[in-house]
């Protein structure tokens, strides 16, 4: 998403091994990525 990389937080950009470890991810990003996030679209 937007050149992110997968996080290690638990965060939605976690990466999943399985479907059901995708399922059981949160739905918002992490502090540092929604950091991340605002920083490439501020460019």
């Amino acid at each position: 998403m937007l050149g992110l990389g997968h996080c290690s937080n638990r965060c939605v950009m976690r990466f999943s091994n399985t479907l059901w470890e995708a399922k059981l991810k949160p739905l918002h990003l992490c502090e540092s990525c929604k950091q991340k996030i605002f920083s490439l679209l501020s460019r």
